[in-house]
């Protein structure tokens, strides 16, 4: 089984964990990344929902309760933002952030917080940085956001968002040598990289 398949199931696993209570400390997130980038042969799906077991153990007293941001998240406006310091495809990052913090998905990207958002990626040493933009339809133009809100602002590099199979978004960061200025957007196949990725909470409506 290939690596990308391994690294799909891992996704899949941590997608239905939502975390909840606190338990092993020997399991740490590294180590379900790990997992998710080890050669296929090393890491069978069993051992993978295992750990996702430890990590749902793990991780109850990093679970922030209600409207306030966890303790290591950047607040902007009505959001918690966070670049964790590991890589992944982008099914694998879509799958961290909420193993982080059930109530978050990887950032949208608007107008009342772009500037927020490139500033996080120009203090990162990121070469491309995930977000959860994603073409709503291969070989359509036609984009949408993975937490629902409209996609209402765009930040195209020059030749980007032809129509084709590149299907999810990233941001250029500060060590990409690509001709576009850094935060701008680029269409890439979803299993590319490992890169680095942005997760976004949006708090209720009551505590903004």
């Amino acid at each position: 089984m290939p690596l990308r398949a391994v690294s799909l199931c891992g996704a899949l696993l941590l997608l239905a964990a939502a975390p909840t209570a606190l338990g092993r400390p020997d399991v740490t997130l590294g180590d379900i990344v790990r997992n998710l980038t080890a050669p296929a042969d090393s890491v069978p799906c069993a051992e993978l929902g295992r750990a996702v077991e430890a990590l749902q153990q793990q991780l109850t007293a990093a679970q922030s309760s209600g409207g306030q941001c966890p303790a290591g998240w950047s607040r902007h406006r009505h959001s918690c933002y966070l670049m964790p310091a590991v890589t992944a495809t982008w099914f694998g990052a879509s799958a961290l952030c909420p193993a982080m913090d059930r109530r978050a998905r990887l950032a949208s990207v608007h107008n009342d917080n772009h500037q927020f958002v490139e500033e996080l990626v120009a203090s990162s040493d990121a070469t491309y940085v995930w977000v959860g933009g994603m073409r709503l339809r291969k070989g359509g133009r036609d984009w949408g956001w993975q937490d629902g809100t409209p996609f209402d602002f765009t930040n195209w590099a020059a030749g980007q968002s032809t129509a084709g199979s590149e299907l999810c978004l990233e941001l250029q960061g500060p060590r990409s040598r690509h001709d576009a200025r850094l935060g701008q957007w680029h269409d890439v196949i979803c299993d590319g990289g490992p890169y680095h990725f942005l997760c976004q909470i949006t708090l209720p409506t009551e505590v903004r």
